[in-house]
């Protein structure tokens, strides 16, 4: 059974590496609208992975994963960031096997790109990336 007291964070986009920027907007746009129909809180994001600057959305709420998960399959996304708040351990889920690769712990950066990031998130002027601080524990399972 899910541990609902432990609360968790997802960041989704519908960013399309393929796609025109118009048709990117587009997407986002309408995955704005489902989320707003899921019912979840959620707030814009500008993010940097895979060597791409992509918009997106992060969502709150432990539970949010299916409907994140739903919607990422929907919107073609191979992947979906989670963070566990508690102590902030992030982690790629994989939306076609759930699961979820341990890669480190989010930590905020401040107010300049972390320009030795392979990945990062911006979201209220504030720069988010991950840091490797002791072993990593995939969880093939999911949480």
């Amino acid at each position: 059974m899910r541990d609902f007291s432990n609360p968790r964070v997802f960041i989704i986009t519908a960013h399309n590496r393929n796609a025109t920027k118009q048709a990117n907007e587009a997407a986002n746009a309408n995955l704005a609208c489902d989320l707003a129909l899921e019912g979840f809180p959620f707030q814009e994001c500008l993010g940097y992975f895979d060597g791409q600057c992509e918009a997106g959305f992060i969502v709150k709420g432990s539970n949010a994963q299916d409907a994140v998960e739903r919607l990422a399959l929907a919107y073609a996304q191979d992947s979906i960031l989670l963070v566990a708040e508690h102590d902030r351990a992030a982690y790629i889920v994989d939306t076609d096997t759930g699961h979820h690769k341990h890669i480190g712990k989010l930590v905020c950066v401040g107010d300049q790109i972390p320009e030795d990031a392979e990945a990062w998130t911006l979201v209220d002027g504030l720069y988010f990336t991950t840091v490797v601080n002791g072993p990593l524990t995939d969880l093939p399972g999911g949480l």
